[in-house]
């Protein structure tokens, strides 16, 4: 699963950096965990 790819289109579709941010914030954290 490419997390920045996911990312990046989230960047390009939504206007929401914030919300897409948090949603790769929330992924890593699971990966991490």
């Amino acid at each position: 699963m490419n997390f920045f790819y996911l990312v990046r289109w989230d960047l390009r579709g939504m206007p929401n950096t914030y919300s897409s941010l948090a949603c790769f914030l929330s992924l890593f954290i699971n990966y991490f965990l």
